[in-house]
């Protein structure tokens, strides 16, 4: 996925925040098949996620594109900052078992982004709050430098330091849960992040048809499947099991939209101190209005079962 033969510039601290949740770094453009996803869960048995190799596991949530890729989008076509959309951090307490913290850690974590993208950082100190708390409840707050990142977040000066600090912290959970043989609770992380980042997306997309975010939504159906075949391991599990549920409706809303990807690499310039890159792959996508407005409804349904 990306911005397709368009230019957008962003500082050099953003680029690497695009790797937010460990997502985003691998070959975006490849097929759920060249990922290896059918053929890892297919010898998987049902309820035994060691079955898959962590390794395996982390280069297939690897493929999954940041939410960050997406509000960078949403700003730059000029869309005004809307915190109404975000899931509120007054709701953490709803949030008590892991499954459901690691979630709330995805989709608060996509709307930091938003919030770090439109650099409104006096609003992220309660989004670091609400993640530093529910990262320390599942045992992994200590990969969080919380200290430094409330001290960034202070000044509008500090988002890009920010942004990378952050991606460090979840990059760090993530590749520690799979360690850890807890690599479902890394797996409801980006789930939780890639279904925010849709959500927020579709929001905007009620308010400004843009035609490009439009496609955007519509590349995240080879992305839902590859979700949707990794949560099958843990479907014994009844949290995923009601995921899997919500994500098989919004599967069946994309079922008329086609997305064909050639990947070619991007290139990259410097230009004033920015970072110019020219994403020259190249997607097409069918996708039609009514298709929109069904992914959005079935989205808006599942989000609001897990916010609470």
């Amino acid at each position: 996925m990306g911005f397709s033969g368009n230019f957008f510039r962003i500082s050099l601290g953003v680029v690497m925040s695009s790797f937010l949740f460990s997502c985003g770094s691998g070959d975006k453009n490849k097929s759920k098949d060249d990922l290896g996803v059918d053929a890892l869960v297919a010898d998987a048995p049902k309820g035994d996620p060691n079955a898959i190799s962590e390794q395996a596991m982390g280069e297939i949530i690897q493929s999954i594109p940041s939410p960050v890729e997406m509000s960078s989008l949403i700003k730059s076509i000029g869309n005004e900052y809307n915190n109404s959309i975000l899931n509120s951090t007054e709701k953490i307490s709803n949030y008590t078992t892991n499954s459901e913290k690691s979630l709330a850690i995805g989709i608060y974590g996509a709307d930091l982004g938003y919030i770090n993208i439109y650099e409104k950082t006096y609003s992220s100190l309660n989004y670091l709050n609400a993640i530093k708390g529910l990262a320390d409840d599942i045992k992994v707050g200590q990969f969080f430098d919380f200290v430094t990142l409330k001290r960034l977040a202070k000044s509008n000066k500090n988002v890009d330091s920010l942004l990378y600090i952050s991606t460090t912290s979840y990059n760090n959970m993530d590749e520690y849960l799979r360690q850890q043989k807890r690599s479902g609770l890394s797996v409801l992380m980006a789930c939780g992040a890639w279904l925010e980042g849709l959500y927020i997306a579709g929001e905007v997309v009620k308010e400004k048809n843009d035609q490009e975010l439009v496609e955007r939504i519509g590349e995240q159906k080879p992305i839902l499947d590859s979700l949707l075949k990794i949560l099958t391991v843990y479907q014994e599990d009844p949290y995923c099991a009601d995921l899997i549920t919500g994500f098989e409706n919004i599967k069946k809303e994309y079922s008329n939209v086609s997305v064909v990807s050639e990947f070619h690499e991007p290139e990259t310039t410097e230009v004033n101190g920015e970072l110019v890159v020219l994403d020259k792959s190249k997607s097409s996508v069918k996708i039609t209005q009514e298709d929109v407005n069904g992914i959005i409804s079935a989205v808006e349904l599942v989000r609001k079962k897990v916010v609470k």
